[in-house]
């Protein structure tokens, strides 16, 4: 149980209905139990009987809380998160844990602590000049969008009111053949105050589209969200990519790879003098560590010593898809002029939400941008990034090591979404053509690679977060707790159901198929 009801983490918990998914959870997984049975996810084990894993996480608004509840009860199962990616919403989560600590040790409940602390409407941070305009307008807008179904609505609003303009112009203009003339100034005096009335409408929309432009087609400015995330990783001691760096990089001295057999052969049929195996790389001496070897005279497979940070962005300015920080040199001269705060916020613009997330280019180095992203054209001298979202919303392919024909450790994937299957697009106006195409080229890199690996699918699991809207920023406290509970349910239901050894089996059988398709690449 939470050690004290007074701790707000500790209260958010049990009055969301978690611990006691968390208690169950537990008997599941003691062995003590009559039908208990050991939890075991991952290869690479430190002394104290953490795991370590590689973890993934979607985009999706507000809906990034049912990531802390996921994330929550993978830490209370003494899971560790050895390698972290994100996008949007899941590159929050991704670098708070990235900067929260050692990987050792539980770092969720210190952000769900801060979070608590929060007040979500302080991103709608529209013009100061009229603040309490904008907040009044804002509610209401708000109001209408959080509603399930909202753009249909908003479709079926503006027919109904162009349909009325219609009829009443016709109407009035129909009218001056059968009325009186006396009554026929009157009759296009209403006609010209609807036309008025559109007009004035149609200049209204105009200018605000003029203002969004130049504000960087946002309505929020994100000032208010990019303090937020400094402050929090001020407060871990992170002021520079350089700090974030000497931090995260830090690995536990005692971590070690339990044995498996196929990895074993794997690793005697690369030893034999005739074999050409890119994982001969991986291959070491015994070590010491304990329970890692039974055999003296076998080879094993050291334990990981770089882990990754990967928070997706979409550089509009040259089209291209960036993962922060590996890119950074591209924007920044020096890691400690580099903000890790700038990486979530050009991570998290959602369009139309956030204005386009702009920085300047300190220094541009030929030789830098050819080998990112093979540039030969002018510099730009200012880049702007919108929500990385836009090109790889879950981007599952980051941690793929391919020299590794059965994993060390998994890599877990967090989705977000309505929990409905997926159906075909019918595409029967322009509209959903539109929304099809963009759909696609959104989803496009992520879809691309689980169907090319489909043993990666075994790790991800969605969370259902039906009847939730995205975009609601005024959500209450309750509705908190649900998404939160949601979160946590669903990572209770995966660790249920995932089988390691399958999970191995699978990537193995991958590798495999991917090898049978490069000698057999037309398929016929």
């Amino acid at each position: 149980m939470p050690e004290s009801i007074n701790d707000p983490v500790a209260a958010f918990v049990l009055e969301s209905g978690v611990q006691k998914i968390l208690d169950d959870l537990r008997k599941d997984f003691d062995p003590q139990q009559s039908n208990g049975k050991e939890l075991i996810v991952s290869d690479v084990w430190d002394k104290n009987g953490n795991q370590y894993i590689d973890l993934v996480q979607q985009g999706g608004g507000v809906w990034g809380i049912a990531l802390l509840g996921f994330t929550y009860i993978l830490e209370k199962m003494k899971i560790r998160f050895f390698s972290v990616a994100g996008t949007s919403a899941g590159a929050i989560n991704t670098m708070f844990l990235a900067a929260g600590g050692k990987k050792e040790e539980e770092r969720v409940e210190k952000i769900i602590a801060e979070f608590l602390k929060l007040d979500m409407f302080t991103f709608v941070d529209g013009k100061p000049g009229n603040w309490r305009l904008t907040q009044w307008i804002k509610r209401i807008i708000q109001k209408f969008i959080v509603r399930l179904g909202y753009i249909k609505r908003l479709q079926n609003i503006s027919s109904w009111l162009l349909l009325l303009f219609v009829f009443f112009s016709l109407n009035a203009f129909i009218a001056t053949f059968f009325i009186p003339d006396n009554y026929a100034k009157y009759v296009a005096v209403f006609a010209i105050v609807i036309w008025l009335v559109v007009l004035t409408i149609v200049l209204f929309l105009k200018n605000r589209i003029t203002i969004l432009t130049k504000n960087g087609y946002g309505l929020n400015a994100g000032i208010e969200f990019h303090k937020w995330v400094e402050g929090i990783l001020n407060h871990n001691g992170i002021y520079t990519l350089a700090d974030l760096k000497k931090s995260f990089s830090q690995v536990p001295s005692d971590l070690y790879v339990r044995p498996d057999k196929a990895r074993q052969n794997l690793l005697s049929e690369c030893n034999k003098p005739d074999s050409i195996n890119s994982i001969t790389d991986t291959i070491t001496q015994p070590v010491s560590n304990e329970g890692i070897v039974d055999d003296p005279l076998a080879t094993t497979v050291s334990p990981p010593n770089n882990p990754m940070l990967v928070i997706i962005s979409s550089d509009i300015t040259t089209g291209n898809k960036i993962e922060f920080p590996r890119m950074w040199d591209l924007y920044w001269d020096s890691i400690n002029s580099v903000n890790p705060a700038d990486f979530v916020r050009a991570s998290m613009s959602i369009p139309v939400f956030f204005r386009t997330y702009k920085i300047p280019v300190q220094k541009y180095n030929e030789e830098i941008w050819k080998g990112h992203l093979s540039w030969n054209g002018e510099p730009p001298k200012e880049i702007e990034f919108v929500d990385g979202g836009a090109l790889s919303n879950f981007p599952i392919n980051v941690f793929y090591n391919p020299d590794f024909i059965v994993p060390r450790m998994p890599t877990f994937g967090i989705r977000l979404g309505n929990g409905t299957k997926q159906i075909p697009n019918k595409n029967k106006s322009i509209g959903e053509y539109i929304g099809s195409i963009i759909s696609t080229i959104r989803s496009n890199t992520d879809k691309d690679f689980i169907n090319k690996n489909k043993a990666f699918e075994i790790g991800v699991k969605e969370v259902d977060l039906t009847g939730h809207s995205w975009l609601n920023f005024f959500m209450k406290d309750k509705e908190k707790k649900d998404i939160f509970y949601m979160g946590a349910k669903a990572a209770a239901e995966f660790l249920k159901d995932f089988d390691w050894e399958k999970y191995k089996d699978e990537r193995q059988k991958n590798y495999y198929t991917l090898q049978s398709q490069r000698v057999h690449p037309n398929n016929w």
